[in-house]
């Protein structure tokens, strides 16, 4: 999701009206971030559990052999930017 905010509350002919960079994240869980994970080529995370600490860089057959336990231990955070 990019989202642009742009300072509206400016007259029109003021100089000072401008387009600002805005980062957007977003956290994606369970077989969902395993499938966005897998279209773009990215590595997951893991959550702590009581057995295993959190972890960081699962590929995707390590993430869905986890989900088959718990999906809800797997998430996958995405970024954008607007220009």
């Amino acid at each position: 999701m990019t989202e642009t905010i742009t300072t509206t509350d400016l007259p029109v002919e003021s100089p000072r009206r401008e387009v600002l960079d805005v980062s957007i994240t977003e956290r994606f869980h369970g077989y969902q971030a395993i499938n966005i994970a897998e279209i773009a080529g990215a590595t997951l995370c893991k959550y702590a559990d009581p057995i295993e600490g959190s972890r960081d860089g699962l590929d995707v057959e390590s993430a869905r052999e986890i989900a088959t336990e718990d999906p809800g231990l797997i998430y996958l955070d995405v970024t954008t930017t607007s220009p």
